[in-house]
């Protein structure tokens, strides 16, 4: 599948996800706090509906929902500029979801560039609840994606 394809389907289905929004199976919503994501990347999800990296500078929106598809929970979604790259910025979208038979959270990451010179997908990675007084924003130059 072409990679723009592959990424528009990926949006449609985050944004499906988004607009959903129904009673779910008793399963908990994310909560405010500082969240490690696969040991890739450290985010703080605030009260306001917003997040920012503590370990890398981005940062968006982030929205709770019941699980209507296989148990999705949440979603984060924004973007990032990086250094010396002039072809606009990198984007993130997360989606967050509880593996049957499993108590733990696990996420989705698609993650790339506006012009399409950087593409990922993720998939499973742990998250982890840190703490609730998150940590800063990190204030750095990013001069990779936030999955590279």
């Amino acid at each position: 599948m072409h990679p723009a394809l592959k990424m528009g389907f990926s949006l449609l289905a985050i944004q499906y996800c988004l607009i959903q929004g129904a009673a779910g199976a008793g399963l908990k919503p994310l909560k405010p706090g500082q969240y490690n994501i696969g040991h890739i990347q450290q985010i703080c999800l605030k009260n306001d509906s917003t997040w920012y990296g503590t370990t890398f500078n981005f940062g968006g929106h982030w929205v709770n929902f019941p699980a209507t598809l296989d148990r999705v929970v949440g979603a984060i979604y924004g973007n990032y500029q990086i250094q010396d790259h002039r072809h606009g910025f990198g984007n993130s979208a997360i989606t967050f979801s509880k593996p049957a038979k499993n108590t733990s959270i696990g996420a989705n990451w698609y993650d790339w560039f506006d012009d399409l010179s950087y593409e990922a997908y993720v998939t499973e990675q742990l998250v982890e609840f840190v703490k609730t007084d998150c940590d800063p924003p990190f204030t750095g130059q990013n001069t990779k994606a936030a999955t590279g």
